[in-house]
């Protein structure tokens, strides 16, 4: 029996489309006829005696992390047929997918799993979530001193043409932030200012200050059944966030209001009914994929000093054992380690969705020597909790 894992070519297309239908229940012919969508060079499929047998994507994202942009291994479209099932076949995939993210000194993955448990196997740990709001236009739903401070006159449609404001605008909100992506023209053209599989335009606006200079924008999907739903609302000052949200109070065709945020993000501070309605979701897992490239990335906030992590990880056996860990410089170690957790705690700290004080809490991380804690804590301590606004 042989066994390769490879990009397919294009006459592999149709049978790629056909593993991935079967596995998600849906139409193959649906998948086709986005073949304009999908780089080719991204696929990772197994083949066993030259027969695909699983399919894999493994896209090569810049994401943001502790104020800086660094390589992402987006991990998507894991698929097997229910009749080639246990027999390791996603094992192998996703084996060969953290090789190579190594080789090329890829730091990080994330994925958007429909099962974590499977991939939490593998070292991939929970650790974006958003909540989404339902804001409802019978009243107001900004608290009426903050709705007067956002000047609706500001707001001008945004255009096609607008994508390096829009994009400049993103790119200063993303590197306070981690977990959003890098982004090119023909994704903004593409997949933000228009659906990717609908191809329905989305509107978008842009707030200037009184120096008429872009601070903020709002991108929405179609208004349908009295329900307009924001894609994204990214501003650099507050009044931008109120002016956005009142010209959209003034649709009386709308009923309400729908909006995905970060979970830290003190929406309901603002809002005239704090009780408006939303639920927290859980979303992507992440993971590190080379300890020694990742943690020479450090929080702006990360105190001086060295510390000695233990890390626990028994699927990249490059990443178990101690390391030492200092300004700019990530080293083995023989010594004991100061703080010990497997990969998966390592990553959610890593993100800023853990902070050491609740990962010490939820029993994930061991502490043996508490004088580590006053750097440790600073390491990759974050304002706010990771985000993806992206889906791959």
């Amino acid at each position: 029996m042989t066994i390769e894992i490879r990009p397919i070519r294009e006459e592999e297309w149709a049978e790629y489309c056909r593993l991935r239908g079967d596995s998600y229940h849906s139409d193959p012919a649906d998948l086709v006829r986005f073949r304009h969508l999908v780089d080719l060079t991204e696929t990772r499929c197994l083949f066993v005696d030259g027969e695909m047998k699983a399919t894999g994507r493994l896209y090569n994202f810049q994401q943001s992390l502790h104020g800086r942009w660094v390589p992402m291994g987006g991990v998507a479209s894991l698929t097997v047929p229910l009749e080639e099932r246990r027999k390791g076949y996603i094992s192998r995939v996703l084996r060969a997918m953290l090789e190579e993210m190594r080789d090329r000194q890829v730091p990080v993955s994330c994925l958007n799993p429909y099962v974590y448990p499977l991939y939490r196997h593998f070292g991939w740990e929970h650790a974006f979530e958003q909540r989404s709001h339902t804001l409802s236009l019978a009243e107001p739903f900004l608290a009426e001193r903050l709705a007067e401070r956002g000047t609706v006159e500001c707001v001008r449609k945004a255009e096609a043409v607008d994508v390096p404001l829009l994009n400049a605008l993103y790119e200063k909100n993303a590197l306070r932030h981690n977990g959003y992506q890098q982004r090119s023209e023909a994704f903004w053209r593409e997949r933000v200012l228009r659906h990717p599989y609908t191809e329905q335009p989305r509107k978008a606006y842009l707030w200037l200050d009184l120096q008429e200079q872009p601070q903020a924008y709002l991108v929405v999907e179609p208004a349908e059944d009295g329900r307009q739903t924001i894609k994204e609302l990214i501003t650099l000052e507050a009044d931008g966030l109120y002016a956005l949200l009142q010209m959209l109070q003034r649709d009386n065709l709308l009923e309400t209001v729908e909006w995905a945020t970060e979970p830290s993000f003190p929406l309901p501070a603002v809002l005239n009914n704090p009780r408006a309605t939303s639920r927290v979701e859980a979303t992507f897992m992440a993971r590190i994929v080379d300890v020694s490239v990742a943690w020479r990335i450090r929080s702006p906030q990360a105190a001086n000093g060295t510390v000695r992590l233990g890390v626990v990880d028994e699927v990249c056996e490059w990443n178990d054992g101690t390391w030492e860990v200092s300004a700019g410089r990530v080293s083995r170690t023989d010594s004991e380690p100061q703080a010990i957790a497997d990969i998966g705690t390592w990553s959610q700290i890593f993100y800023g969705y853990l902070t050491i004080d609740q990962a010490i809490f939820l029993g994930k991380l061991t502490v043996k020597d508490e004088n580590s804690l006053s750097i440790l804590r600073t390491l990759w301590s974050t304002a706010s909790q990771p985000m993806m606004l992206d889906s791959f």
